[in-house]
């Protein structure tokens, strides 16, 4: 099933992937790359909630691999972004405050990242966290 699952995700296909995801979830809660693979499905969908979700649990599952920060991390940015679209003509001071609280823990997820060394994280750093300071 997991194979079949990741065979949706190149053409695109994430809302059956993320079906088959969960099935397999299903079998086993605790089987981190389903997780990690229906999360990126999520984020694919707009569904950035239910990515931090499935983010957060791989995490708790494997707190030693730096992908699973990056990813929860960009969940974060995406569900920012969609959030400032939204609101765009309303500059409510607790929407400003949420973000600057989000981009703190989305910041602080990718320096985890780059802690263990994944990759993609430098360049996350310099493009979302512009203000930490980003030493390799």
């Amino acid at each position: 099933m997991y194979n079949r699952d990741t065979s949706y995700i190149a053409p695109k296909q994430y809302k059956l992937a993320k079906i088959d995801f969960s099935k397999a979830l299903e079998l086993d809660p605790k089987y981190h790359k389903a997780l990690m693979n229906r999360g990126i499905c999520y984020v694919q969908l707009d569904r950035n909630s239910d990515a931090k979700k499935d983010f957060t649990l791989a995490v708790s599952l494997s707190p030693s691999d730096g992908k699973r920060y990056y990813y929860r991390a960009l969940a974060i940015i995406n569900d920012m972004n969609l959030i400032k679209s939204k609101h765009k003509e309303n500059h409510n001071i607790n929407l400003i405050q949420e973000n600057v609280y989000a981009q703190k823990a989305a910041c602080s997820d990718i320096e985890k990242a780059k802690q263990f060394e994944y990759s993609r994280s430098y360049s996350a750093l310099k493009k979302h966290c512009p203000r930490m300071p980003n030493k390799k």
